[in-house]
């Protein structure tokens, strides 16, 4: 199975390049599958990704992403449902200066 998407700036709507999207195996019941497993993929200058999963669909997977400036993003996955994504980051307090 393959993922792919969009990650992009919640705030201007701008792509983002170099966000490291990955996938975390949180439970598996098949032992091929190990559970702490990472695999990860960075968004190109579009802001798209395309991330291959070896995984089955009764295992408990999240998805992560990451970019510099901006607050992470977590999600479970449902493997069940729709491969493709759009992801809007927020930029983060840190980087733009704001009180906690």
């Amino acid at each position: 199975m393959v993922i792919e998407g969009l990650i992009y700036d919640q705030s201007t709507g701008q792509p983002i390049a170099g966000a490291t999207i990955r996938y975390i195996v949180i439970h598996s019941y098949y032992l091929e599958i190990q559970e702490g497993r990472v695999k990860e993929t960075t968004s190109n200058k579009e802001g798209r990704f395309s991330l291959p999963m070896i995984v089955h669909d009764t295992d408990n997977i999240h998805l992560r992403v990451e970019a510099d400036t901006f607050s992470s993003y977590e999600e479970k996955l449902d493997l069940f449902g729709d491969r493709g994504f759009s992801i809007g980051l927020t930029p983060s307090e840190l980087a733009t200066g704001s009180a906690p």
